[in-house]
């Protein structure tokens, strides 16, 4: 262990002694700089290499930038050195005002690169404070110039910028597209840097819909390729995704390994926002495992830390895993209060007005878009129609031509025989020739007549299909706001009944808490886990992009983790397998509910003395049907013996619900309890 420390000692004494030598090399050069602009690129150095040292420091060389500055070009430059120091210590308000100065004085003189490096750091700004249409606004205003002026690297920055927008919307479809854009510029430009942190955030869109084994391959790469430039900020970040999935996969020792790793590194470079995610991470881990002491400590450590930094997306987060923490320890008032704070910062976050200006936003960027392409289709048609024209002239010319010389040849041919043939010959040849000629020009007439007709046709032909372009985009806006307006109206229909159905469930867990009758209590128990089986199919249904389905994993695990809770099932852990499948909402409730009953039977019947509890859950598709087995290693029992129970009507429920769906159950005994229901798959 002390030579470990001494390593690690000696490590960053290294470190240090080399920023030193750099901070004395610039400072030396500062001292025999000539030139103003010589002074205020040391300078600029100078206040970034004290970041991780000195705020103070830092912001007094960025200080010295601004008093030597002398053009409006230097100044605004300034602003945003200043601006950068704060941005890094999360004193955004300080922050945006310098990037404001700097955007006002670059407008004024028509400073493109400058304006739009402002819009992007102005844009990151409120990202950073969960203001995402605000940020979303500000970096499309951004991407217009840098498409326009050519530069790639920053490009590839607001594209990565608008990604990170639409992931935290929760919009991973779009994210992925930007993301993937931005990987493809960085690697033209053998931009590592960018490629790694490119690499990660698509690694992070594969995690949340799912694909595992992407994720994994992404991850990797990004780590590689992070660590082989030394990005410590990419390692750190990498290092907390890859022990997500392993939590994902609740390999709980791996999780820690990779959690703790990742912290140790946003540490040593202060990276609160990152410091408060992994918390946050570590805390979930403590909390599947039932160690509520230490998942209280990490969790009230990092929401410190989130509303330090005023990340509305970190206290979100924070105060949802709170409520649930303290709902596991029972003390539900406190419970509520941290859901009910939770929800307030949620809403505000996703709330209408906000998706409605991301749509507006959004749509405007892609209008403009398709208006450029099809400028550009335009000036190629006419170009093409341009050649066209000019290739049947030469063809006319050359026809001609040809006509011509065989004329010329003709006629040499003639008058060489003219001169073989008398005096009244000669004369009869010279009227033919006149006659020949009448013809030719009678003949381009003809000729110059058909090209003035063929380019009428043209042009009354482009004029047609110009119109029929203009319907048809006109159509489409139609179509596009009609779908706008009915996925707002549904997400919000979603929205409200998931609502009504938590107040629900609130209402009887206080009203539960009164009740001292434990038959009575387990009727109430049953009830908050049916209505929550069928609220989260609308709470899944409001945060998908898919308002039609559902995932099933993504439903089977947030139920089955909720039940464990509930029933304080620390002895019992669980796999689901479902081949991604998806269903309807009208398939997903009566599913959920006859799930709720099976698995609640299971940990409060069947896996209530076993030391080690499994449930393994499968659902799958085959000819036709859908099957769903649900299995338990608990001390097994019948269906007779089942409905002894008459305090609930479980049984009863599940075989009216397998009768709603055309099924069929079975139940089969083999080391546990085993059910297996099987209804039709319906269009």
């Amino acid at each position: 262990m002390k030579k470990l420390y001494f390593l690690l000692m000696l490590i960053i004494s290294i470190f240090l002694s080399s920023v030193q030598t750099n901070i004395d090399s610039l400072q030396t050069s500062l001292h025999k700089a000539t030139s103003i602009d010589e002074k205020i690129s040391i300078l600029d150095e100078l206040s970034h290499l004290h970041w991780t040292i000195s705020f103070e420091k830092a912001l007094n060389y960025a200080m010295q930038v601004s008093e030597i500055s002398t053009t409006d070009k230097q100044k605004a430059a300034a602003h945003q050195t200043i601006g950068n120091v704060y941005s890094y210590v999360k004193d955004y308000p300080n922050a945006l005002e310098h990037y404001q100065k700097s955007l006002k004085i670059d407008r004024k003189i028509k400073n493109k690169k400058g304006i739009a490096k402002s819009y992007i750091n102005i844009g990151v700004i409120y990202l950073n404070l969960s203001d995402y249409d605000t940020s979303l606004d500000y970096f499309l205003k951004a991407i217009k110039i840098v498409e326009t002026n050519g530069d790639k690297i920053s490009y590839a920055a607001v594209l990565k910028n608008i990604g990170s927008v639409y992931w935290y919307l929760k919009n991973y479809n779009k994210a992925l597209e930007y993301f993937i854009n931005a990987k493809e510029i960085e690697q033209e430009l053998n931009d590592l840097e960018g490629v790694a942190g490119s690499l990660s955030n698509i690694g992070t869109i594969y995690w949340f819909t799912n694909d595992n084994n992407k994720a994994l391959n992404y991850f990797n790469e990004a780590l590689a390729v992070s660590r082989q430039i030394g990005d410590k900020i990419i390692i750190a970040g990498t290092l907390n995704n890859i022990g997500e999935l392993h939590f994902g996969k609740n390999d709980f020792s791996q999780a820690m390994n990779y959690y703790e790793q990742s912290l140790k590194i946003k540490n040593e470079i202060n990276d609160k926002n990152g410091l408060a995610n992994t918390l946050l991470n570590i805390g979930n881990l403590h909390l599947e495992k039932k160690e509520l002491d230490k998942a209280q400590e990490k969790y009230l450590t990092g929401l410190k830390i989130a509303q330090e930094i005023k990340s509305k997306t970190l206290c979100e987060q924070y105060y949802s895993h709170l409520s649930q923490l303290y709902s596991a320890r029972q003390n539900y008032e406190e419970a509520l209060k941290l859901f009910q704070q939770y929800t307030e910062i949620r809403d505000s976050i996703y709330s209408d007005e906000v998706t409605r200006r991301i749509a507006e936003l959004d749509i405007k960027y892609d209008s403009e878009k398709k208006e450029k392409e099809l400028e550009l289709l335009r000036k190629d048609q006419q170009i093409t129609t341009l050649k066209i024209k000019r290739q049947r002239i030469n063809w006319l010319f050359s026809l001609l031509a040809i006509i011509l010389l065989i004329i010329m040849a003709s006629i040499l041919y003639n008058r060489y025989k003219l001169k073989m043939k008398i005096n009244l010959q000669l004369h009869a040849e010279i009227n033919e020739r006149k006659k020949m000629q009448e013809d030719l020009k009678n003949m381009k007439d003809n000729l110059e007549i058909l090209v003035q007709e063929r380019t009428k046709e043209l042009i009354a032909t482009n004029k047609k299909l110009e119109h029929e372009i203009q319907e048809r985009e006109k159509i489409q806006e139609v179509i596009k706001q009609s779908l706008i307006e009915k996925e707002i109206l549904l997400k919000e229909i979603h929205h409200r009944v998931k609502n009504n159905m938590q107040i629900i469930l609130s209402l009887l867990k206080l009203q539960a808490e009164n009740i001292k009758d434990h038959s009575l209590l387990q009727i109430f128990q049953s009830s908050q886990n049916r209505i929550m089986a069928m609220s989260l199919v609308h709470e899944k249904l409001y945060m998908s992009s898919n308002f039609a389905e559902i995932s099933l994993y993504d439903y089977f695990y947030s139920l089955v983790r909720y039940l464990v809770i509930q029933y304080s099932a620390q002895n019992v852990c669980y796999e689901i397998e479902t081949n991604n499948i998806s269903l309807t909402a009208n398939a997903a409730i009566p599913i959920g509910l006859i799930f709720n009953e099976i698995i609640s039977n299971s940990l409060k019947h069947a896996l209530s003395e076993v030391e080690k509890g499994v449930i393994q859950i499968s659902f799958q598709q085959k000819a036709g049907n859908y099957i769903l087995t649900i299995r338990d290693n608990g001390k097994g029992f019948s269906m007779e013996e089942l409905t002894v129970d008459k305090t609930n009507l479980g049984i009863e429920l599940i075989h009216s619900l397998v009768t709603q769906l055309e099924g069929t159950i079975k139940l089969e005994k083999n080391n546990g309890t085993v059910y297996v229901i099987e209804f039709p798959i319906k269009d």
